[in-house]
């Protein structure tokens, strides 16, 4: 696991990132 910023991995990352703060909208929305 030395591989941390392969393109593979950033793009992992970016896309929890992206969920997350959808996710946390969404809930600001609902609240």
């Amino acid at each position: 696991m030395q591989e941390n910023n392969s393109p593979k991995t950033q793009a992992v990352v970016k896309k929890n990132e992206i969920y997350v703060s959808v996710k946390r909208k969404k809930s600001i929305i609902e609240v």
